[in-house]
């Protein structure tokens, strides 16, 4: 009776919180009730109070309904395909819904990639052993004596001492020591660093290195490493920083700075991870310009493209910053991604996100959101397909 409905209705949605398995033992309480409220509200068109009500359903009660939570599943896939651009909202509370009652969610996504973890680190350990003069000792005294010793110096000494020694006060190598023959920069490349906030004279001597070289972003990439003291990890990421500098400041936008960071990445992988750090310290700035902001999205979707940089380097970005700076990057990435090759190795690079589920979700919901509304129709129809393929593939 419709009596009867308001009051399973308005039961408070901490009851239905109180049905996950360890209270599976009310007996009163089946699980068809459960659902069957769930459908309920849902066939109403209540679906921001079915959202929030969703997670009642636990992973035992999903596994003994799995006929009843497909037939959830395939509604709301159906309502998705129906619903206009405009109801962005109702598309991201069907999407979630998918995902809760989907058999492949049965687990938590940090839980599963945990255990992925572990085995990983339990193979790659597997017949090694750690003799105790590789093993790095850590004290009290190290801890407290930060001026001497703090984390970073006792991890880059104690390999060669012990962590209770002082720091060295040997000289240092010629190789660390600036070399007195600096080369003369011309009044153009001098007037350049200044507005670039170039004030070091090594950072002066690497911009000019940058600039000069001839013989294409490879030739300037080998050039900047020659320049470098050999193992000197630090002036590295300092190259990086400088040359991700020089493309968020130049207008327009110049493709050769991505370039000579792709030629990092084609010396050695061991770039990649520097690379990754400058994107993330990019995207946590929040005084850049649009432009700036512009530049280094489209440098990311560049070396994403051309240079096979993971697209989960994205992983940090802010979906809940709505600037106009910090959305500017996104599309900027996915506007070089979707202009840079044939379609199917577009997949392929945005099929990458499949392994981060709330990031997948989110570039998905940033596409349909962002490009709905492109004035250039054919980035909008590659942008949006992708979107729905990543989609598809997630509930497959």
């Amino acid at each position: 009776s419709p009596v009867f409905y308001g009051k399973i209705l308005t039961v408070p949605i901490f009851v239905w919180y109180s049905l996950l398995e360890p209270n599976r033992r009310l007996d009163g309480i089946s699980n068809d009730l459960v659902l069957w409220k769930l459908e309920l509200l849902f066939r109403c068109h209540n679906s921001p109070l079915t959202f929030v009500q969703f997670p009642a359903v636990g992973v035992n009660l999903r596994k003994s309904n799995a006929v009843r939570c497909q037939e959830l599943v395939d509604l709301s896939t159906k309502l998705m395909t129906s619903c206009s651009k405009e109801q962005v909202d109702l598309m991201c509370e069907l999407e979630g819904i998918v995902q809760r009652l989907s058999e492949k969610y049965s687990k938590e996504e940090c839980v599963v990639r945990a255990l992925h973890l572990k085995k990983l680190m339990r193979s790659w350990t597997k017949g090694i052993t750690m003799s105790t003069d590789l093993c790095l000792s850590v004290g009290l005294n190290d801890l407290r004596n930060k001026d001497s010793k703090g984390r970073w110096w006792l991890v880059g000494s104690a390999t060669q001492q012990s962590a209770s020694v002082g720091p060295s006060t040997t000289p240092p190598k010629a190789q660390d020591v600036p070399s007195s023959d600096l080369i003369q920069l011309t009044p153009e490349i001098e007037q350049a660093a200044n507005l670039l906030g170039l004030r070091t004279q090594t950072r002066r001597q690497m911009f000019n290195i940058l600039v000069s070289t001839s013989g294409g972003p490879d030739a300037t990439a080998s050039a900047l490493l020659r320049a470098c003291p050999s193992g000197s990890v630090s002036r590295e990421r300092e190259i990086i920083q400088i040359v991700i500098h020089c493309l968020m400041s130049e207008e327009p936008f110049n493709r050769f700075y991505p370039r000579v960071l792709g030629g990092f990445l084609n010396t050695h992988r061991r770039f990649l991870m520097m690379i990754k750090c400058a994107i993330w310290d990019v995207l946590k700035k929040t005084d850049l310009s649009v432009n700036a902001k512009a530049h280094a999205g489209r440098a990311v979707g560049i070396l994403a493209s051309v240079y096979d940089l993971p697209l989960t380097v994205l992983k940090n970005f802010n979906f809940a910053d709505a600037s106009e700076a910090n959305t500017s990057f996104l599309r900027n990435v996915f506007i070089e991604l979707c202009t840079g090759g044939e379609y199917q190795r577009m997949l392929s690079k945005v099929m990458q996100l499949s392994c981060y589920t709330r990031l997948n979700r989110n570039c998905r919901i940033f596409l349909r959101k962002h490009f709905a509304t492109e004035s250039d129709e054919n980035v909008r129809t590659i942008v949006l397909r992708l979107a729905n393929d990543m989609r598809e593939n997630e509930f497959t």
